[in-house]
């Protein structure tokens, strides 16, 4: 429960409003980015450095990625309490990005 109120709160000081998702790919792509800073955070990785390694990993994505995408999941990822670690935060930002328009945000692929 914690969990969904912390990404509620997320979405709505990003100043994402609800309405049709994003697509698949987009969210396919997102997911992994959280799903790879929940592993960094989880080895003890700082958020600038996980920025830094992500930027590296996904630089195929480009500049619209490395600037703002990457920076803001991976601020999603760690301003998770501690509890919600042992959940799937990648599962849980997929169906978020499936269910609401983040289109100010993400690009759509």
């Amino acid at each position: 429960m914690l969990r969904v109120l912390t990404v509620s709160v997320f979405v709505v000081s990003a100043g994402i409003g609800n309405a049709q998702g994003m697509g698949e790919e987009t969210c396919d792509t997102t997911a992994g980015i959280v799903a790879d800073a929940q592993v960094m955070r989880a080895e003890g990785d700082t958020e600038t450095r996980t920025i830094r390694k992500l930027k590296r990993n996904y630089k195929e994505l480009g500049e619209n990625y490395a600037e703002q995408v990457i920076p803001l999941l991976t601020n999603f990822v760690f301003m998770q309490p501690e509890a919600a670690m042992e959940q799937d935060l990648a599962a849980f930002w997929k169906q978020t990005c499936l269910t609401t328009d983040l289109s100010s945000v993400l690009p759509s692929q």
